[in-house]
């Protein structure tokens, strides 16, 4: 249908056309924006029925006739939105590369001997025990390993679990998903009105788009209904008499009181005077419009709603891997007993030039020495003390402590000359004989 046919001067809520032909769309004038909506589509299956998103799409349907879509932001667990900002940040961080610890960089590491890490990052030389297992109790299920996965298994009718919410009246069984209140609540507004009759018949089914009967069935064949044609004026003939709508459409039943917008499965009910119109259908969505970085494809009745990829000039979908990339490319933080972090090799700690992290001993680690002390080498070093010479310092026998105490310091104050003596030493016999050169300065006193 061209633009150039619809009407010059509409005014808010006027449907154009009026009643539209099998397969035929129609609009609604919308004044606040000043466009011409999809009302019903055309195609018989009385327009989108009910707009249903994939997280991380979400649909609210407070005003079934004009859904909003909308989508979840990015968590580390799950993929949303990403805005320009966050994608620029990404980007410019993806060359970032951490460099290992050293005594003067704050940087990573990798852990080595003497040190052991727990699950959540903690580095200690005492290794630590974090959680060894994780198990679930029924509905709870959890598959086991260092990485266990928690899921919660479906409910049943016979045994507990999580259940979807249904808030929409599509005719179909399903005994995987529960009612919400409010459609229990709309169903028994129907049940209600239908305790008001006693004696229900069907006479066939309907086309509210052309208004013809499509349908008979032989009670309604009797009271006079016919296929082809409109239905008949209501009487006591036809009292509690119904027909289904199959074709959706805006209807004005014999007698007056409409016109109204049937959807499919509605009911038209004589009640001996005019006809009812009984509205059991859920209604249906007129309108579905998707604002970027939302995208929406498809037909009329079959929607499909997806979503962008993220670039630095718009927002639009990121991943949970990107997002915890994100997360993590913040400034490296030095770590404490309680945060994870980077460190500075400090005392009793090496690392080597890939970052590997280990303990060094504490204590002296190496032991050196000047003549006359000797030290051996190795984790047990052993000291010891040269013997003293008569050109070396060193340590002092016994025997040589006793001839030192021997001697006598002699008093050559009134001595001068050849005749002047420096010592007196007391010496065995055995010992004058041993000495080769007799100092010629020293009196040798011989006792025993």
């Amino acid at each position: 249908m061209s633009l150039l046919n619809f009407p010059s001067s509409p005014v808010n809520g006027q449907l154009y056309p009026v009643a539209p032909l099998t397969g035929q769309t129609q609009y609604q004038w919308e004044a606040t924006t000043g466009t011409w909506r999809i009302f019903r589509g055309g195609g018989g299956g009385g327009g989108v029925e009910a707009v249903l998103g994939t997280l991380p799409i979400r649909v609210n349907s407070a005003d079934p006739a004009f859904p909003i879509v909308s989508i979840d932001a990015a968590t580390q667990l799950a993929r949303g939105t990403m805005s320009s900002a966050d994608k620029i940040k990404l980007d410019g961080l993806s060359n970032y590369i951490l460099p290992p610890a050293t005594s003067t960089i704050l940087g990573g590491i990798k852990v080595g001997d003497g040190l052991a890490v727990t699950f959540d990052g903690r580095l200690s030389v005492v290794p630590t025990v974090g959680v060894t297992s994780v198990t679930g109790v029924f509905p709870v299920v959890s598959s086991g390993g260092n990485t266990p996965e928690i899921s919660v298994n479906p409910a049943t009718t016979f045994s507990l679990g999580v259940v979807q919410l249904n808030d929409t009246n599509t005719g179909e069984n399903n005994d995987t998903q529960a009612a919400t209140a409010n459609m229990i609540w709309f169903l028994q507004q129907q049940i209600n009105a239908l305790l008001n009759t006693t004696n229900l018949t069907l006479a066939g089914l309907f086309d509210a788009a052309t208004g013809l009967v499509t349908t008979t069935t032989s009670d309604g064949f009797a009271a006079g209904f016919r296929v082809g044609s409109d239905l008949p004026d209501a009487d006591l003939t036809n009292k509690e008499y119904f027909v289904i709508v199959t074709v959706s459409g805006l209807y004005d039943p014999p007698g007056g009181g409409g016109p109204y917008l049937a959807s499919k499965g509605d009911w038209f009910l004589s009640d001996g005077t005019q006809w009812l119109w009984l509205d059991v259908t859920d209604p249906s969505i007129t309108s579905l419009t998707a604002t970027q970085p939302v995208v929406l494809t498809g037909s009329e009745t079959a929607p499909n709603i997806t979503i962008t990829t993220v670039s630095q000039t718009a927002a639009g979908v990121m991943s949970a891997a990107d997002k915890i990339k994100l997360d993590g490319l913040g400034p490296l933080t030095p770590a404490t007993s309680s945060v994870l972090g980077g460190i500075i090799v400090g005392s009793n700690l090496s690392i080597t030039a890939d970052g590997t992290l280990s303990a060094g001993a504490s204590g002296v680690s190496t032991v050196t020495a000047t003549l006359p002390i000797v030290a051996t080498v190795g984790s047990n070093p052993r000291i010891s003390i040269n013997a003293a010479t008569t050109t070396t310092a060193g340590s002092l026998s016994a025997a040589d402590k006793i001839r030192v105490n021997n001697a006598v310091q002699s008093d050559t104050t009134l001595v001068a000359g050849s005749d002047r003596v420096n010592n007196m030493v007391v010496v065995s016999q055995a010992e004058f004989n041993a000495i080769v050169t007799k100092n010629a300065n020293t009196i040798y006193v011989i006792v025993g």
